[in-house]
């Protein structure tokens, strides 16, 4: 019963992480680019087992329906798989949103969950 209980709950997790991804999954061609032609790009850093990132998720898809993001890219990089995404742009931890335009970095933070900070860097970007 209890092996039922926990292989219920890896599931749940792993499929509502999935369900509340913002963004489109990161692939490096893609991403390169948007960079290059200098489009307004957000990156969410987040992994299916982490809290902040499923809220984090929650608010920027709650965000995302205001017609000034129509331009804005969004990007989900799996903290766990990307290694080589994370050491290119210094991503030390999961729960982290990057805001990048003209292909540069303009703000980054980590487990901001809180939609007003969140929606100020969205609009830095535009």
């Amino acid at each position: 019963m209890f092996i039922r209980f926990i292989t219920a709950m890896i599931f749940s997790v792993i499929f509502c992480g999935a369900a509340l991804a913002a963004g489109k999954p990161y692939d490096a061609a893609t991403f390169d680019a948007l960079k290059n032609e200098g489009k307004p790009i957000m990156v969410l850093v987040s992994a299916p087992w982490c809290p902040y990132c499923k809220r984090q998720d929650e608010v920027v898809n709650t965000l995302l329906k205001d017609p000034r993001f129509q331009t804005l890219n969004v990007v989900d990089v799996d903290f766990d798989t990307h290694q080589d995404f994370l050491k290119t742009w210094h991503v030390p931890i999961q729960s982290t949103i990057i805001m990048i335009k003209g292909g540069k970095v303009i703000s980054q933070n980590a487990f901001d969950i809180h939609a007003d900070s969140i929606e100020a860097m969205m609009l830095k970007a535009l």
